[in-house]
């Protein structure tokens, strides 16, 4: 099954401190939490249903679908076709990978990692000096 996460409704804003409206990761009992999926992921879905309709002939290699070899098989050769629903499900991995890339470049854009790198490096500075001493829970 394809994992996705959601935003709880009406949760607004991407402060990586504000947790409000994300579900929360741990259970009451203290367990780690993993997301129900929400929204399949195109590319699992399109690679399981090939794969139920195809089944072990498309474990046998055909060829690359419009090379030469696969314009030589005849229309109804089986490979033809698994060539065909082969380069469709890349198209499909294709496109949710160009899609993941653009989601994490719009969330590597909305910080200021130069910030970020700032607040670290304080922060362990004053660890070492001794000036901040971090709580431990027991």
């Amino acid at each position: 099954m394809a994992q996705t996460y959601e935003r709880l409704p009406g949760a607004e804003g991407g402060d990586r401190n504000n947790t409000e409206g994300w579900a929360s990761d741990v259970d009451s009992s203290g367990a780690q939490r993993v997301p129900e999926p929400t929204t399949p992921d195109p590319y699992i879905e399109v690679r399981d249903w090939v794969n139920r309709s195809v089944g072990a002939a498309a474990a046998r290699p055909s060829p690359a679908a419009g090379s030469p070899q696969w314009c030589a098989l005849p229309d109804t050769h089986p490979q033809k076709f698994i060539a065909v629903l082969t380069a469709g499900t890349r198209w499909v991995l294709a496109e949710r990978s160009a899609a993941l890339k653009d989601a994490a470049l719009v969330v590597s854009d909305a910080v200021d990692w130069a910030a970020v790198a700032h607040r670290v490096r304080q922060r362990d500075n004053a660890i070492r000096s001794g000036a901040y001493i971090p709580r431990r829970s027991e």
